[in-house]
């Protein structure tokens, strides 16, 4: 299986496969961990917001981790290594950048004041908004049918899932004759649906739903459901989706030769034909380029934003027993990317 991740519009790089467990990006965590990243930067990067300040003032930004999960490290780690290339090449005084981090509980308050505060993950979030309420916070992980909750509109939101549009995209470019697309979610989150259809019919698709109460549920409404479409598209909904669930549902698609569209290189690994997904290098170079729009422009724009940069994963040897043939995966991430018309 062959993993792409982008660095910037027009090229790809070749990455190695990722280990991603289903469904912790979710969990919650009986503490959180902060990291302070001291950014020993001025210049084009992280420009000066007062003329009052030195021209060596180090901006500094504080990162909030849910937990100690690799994802939450290895995004931290990314950004560490995003700025170290600025700094390679850049004219500015970028002369180090400090990581320390110790372990807090959500009683534990922060004394500190930072410039800009980054969070990854619910509880994260959850933190920052109780102790930090005044400060200039990015919010990044963050389920799309939990964004609005605590305020979440307030602050610029990246969340977990990837657009709509990239998804049935991602579709309609891997099985161009694909007409009837189904969905398997849950009765909470079905609002996403109508705006489901609406982007499937600006595609020349059909999005057909199975809506399920509880998981007890779902091995009849995915039979029903899969004997109606051509393909199965995957969103993440843990009621639906989970370590559980997801055997079951890949080996009842499979029996049926229906190809499974999933969210995650893990859902790929274990039998889905493709999956368009961000790694924590792909977050951790969109945090840093909202902390740099930031220090740039001295305010931060309420927003929902969907994951900039992205990668994808096709399973050959699921593609090659449903008589698949997919084309070149590199044609595929750049028009994902550019967004041109298909």
């Amino acid at each position: 299986m062959q993993h792409m991740t982008f660095t910037r519009p027009g090229t790809v790089a070749l990455s190695r496969p990722s280990t991603v467990v289903s469904g912790k990006w979710w969990k919650n965590h009986r503490c959180l961990s902060i990291l302070c990243v001291l950014l020993f930067v001025s210049g084009p990067l992280l420009p000066i917001r007062s003329s009052a300040r030195s021209s060596l003032y180090t901006p500094q930004i504080l990162i909030i981790k849910s937990g100690n999960a690799a994802v939450y490290n290895e995004i931290a780690d990314s950004l560490q290594q995003h700025l170290g290339a600025h700094c390679s090449k850049s004219d500015s005084n970028c002369t180090r950048a400090e990581l320390h981090s110790f372990v807090s509980n959500a009683a534990k308050p922060v004394y500190r004041r930072y410039d800009l505060v980054i969070t990854l993950g619910l509880k994260a979030r959850q933190y920052a908004a109780q102790q930090l309420p005044d400060s200039a916070i990015i919010n990044a992980m963050i389920p799309r049918e939990a964004r609005f909750k605590q305020n979440t509109h307030k602050k610029p939101t990246v969340i977990l899932d990837q657009p709509l549009d990239r998804s049935l995209r991602l579709v309609k470019l891997t099985l161009p004759q694909a007409q009837q697309i189904g969905i398997l979610i849950s009765r909470s989150n079905q609002a996403i649906v109508q705006s489901a259809k609406e982007t499937a019919a600006s595609l020349g698709m059909e999005i057909v739903t199975g809506i399920v109460d509880n998981e007890a549920e779902i091995g009849k409404k995915l039979t029903l459901l899969l004997d109606q479409v051509d393909v199965l598209l995957t969103l993440p909904d843990i009621r639906v989706h989970n370590r559980n669930t997801v055997p079951n549902i890949l080996l009842s698609a499979y029996r049926k030769r229906v190809p499974v569209i999933g969210f995650s290189a893990a859902y790929v690994q274990a039998g889905a034909f493709a999956a368009v997904y961000s790694e924590p290098d792909d977050i951790a170079q969109h945090l840093m380029e909202l902390a740099g729009d930031y220090f740039k422009k001295g305010k931060l724009k309420p927003a929902v934003i969907h994951p900039k940069y992205f990668s994808i994963a096709i399973n050959g040897e699921v593609a090659r027993s449903l008589g698949i043939s997919p084309p070149d995966q590199t044609d595929i991430e750049n028009q994902l990317f550019l967004g041109g018309k298909l």
